[in-house]
């Protein structure tokens, strides 16, 4: 009976700690944001612009800041990475 008891809390225990684990993983805790900054993918101007937001809620405004983003050469680098990806 004693062993049954034991056999409970430790299955109780570990799925405690699993929980934990995987809440720690859904809400971040994990911080990847350094793994993106230290991956060695270099930013050009045109990503830095695309990354910054405007600071208003206005329609005007959004379609302002719609209509002067430029995303025509986004795509540029693309046969570069498709390349690297046949290679591996």
């Amino acid at each position: 009976m004693q062993t049954r008891k034991s056999g409970l809390l430790n299955l109780i225990i570990l799925i405690s700690v699993a929980v934990v684990g995987a809440a720690l993983l859904v809400f971040g805790v994990l911080d990847l944001g350094d793994f993106k900054k230290n991956s060695g993918i270099s930013q050009d101007e045109q990503v830095r612009r695309l990354e910054t937001l405007g600071g208003s809620d206005e329609v005007d405004d959004i379609e302002v800041y719609l209509n002067d983003t430029d995303v025509e050469n986004v795509d540029s680098e693309l046969s570069e990475v498709d390349e690297s990806l046949q290679s591996l």
